[in-house]
């Protein structure tokens, strides 16, 4: 029987109802594939080809033990983790790209989810958004706040409102709020957004690179 893999955040943080990872699984299964699902730590390079540390599901959601199995196995494989998009993120990107070369169907596309960060994205489209500024200099930050009076500083790598700071130009911490954005990555830079759309303020996003060290590590004899 045909088998679809979930590269996925682990299996009991999912919510039914919530989390479409599952509704695809579920309809996957409606039409005769099983489910299986890991963890981006999970896989590994060996021998030419990518194994992961598969594991199978239904609508009961148990854990189970998984195998090592190639991916070369399965039918589809979706790639559903959740941001921060990290170094680590990146490495199973690359990863799979390998793979698909190889002819493994991924989706989406590996190419596509390293180029297309949810953050950036907007700047493709610029009749869309407001005026933007893209920098990686504190004084370029204030400077926007001074002509905005607000913005909210927002790190490109992270997800659900983590590292969401809101800045104005009367805060006494401000400089310390800027500080404090830029010195959680080694790289960064901000993308500033006039925020007349948005109740008059303005919006801040800081771009970076990974705040932690990769944990893949490649070896060769």
């Amino acid at each position: 029987m045909p088998e679809h893999l979930y590269i996925c955040d682990h299996l009991s943080s999912l919510r039914p109802g919530e989390d479409t990872t599952l509704a695809l699984a579920r309809a996957s299964r409606g039409r005769g594939r099983i489910s299986n699902w890991c963890l981006m730590r999970d896989l590994r390079w060996v021998d030419g080809t990518l194994w992961g540390q598969l594991r199978p599901f239904d609508d009961r959601m148990e854990v189970v033990e998984g195998s090592w199995r190639q991916l070369g196995s399965q039918e589809l494989v979706f790639v559903r983790t959740d941001p921060p998009v990290d170094a680590s993120y990146f490495a199973v990107l690359w990863l799979l790209d390998a793979m698909r070369v190889q002819g493994l169907r991924v989706i989406n596309d590996p190419r596509a989810l390293c180029y297309a960060n949810e953050k950036t994205m907007i700047l493709n489209f610029p009749e869309l958004i407001p005026a933007t500024i893209v920098s990686a200099d504190a004084n370029s930050i204030r400077e926007f706040v001074a002509a905005q009076g607000k913005a909210v500083v927002k790190p490109l790598d992270g997800n659900g409102g983590r590292g969401v700071l809101l800045l104005a130009t009367g805060d006494t911490n401000l400089n310390s709020l800027i500080d404090v954005s830029l010195a959680r990555v080694k790289m960064n830079h901000t993308i500033g957004q006039d925020g007349s759309l948005i109740e008059n303020s303005t919006v801040f996003q800081t771009a970076s690179t990974a705040s932690k060290p990769p944990r893949w590590q490649f070896w060769r004899k």
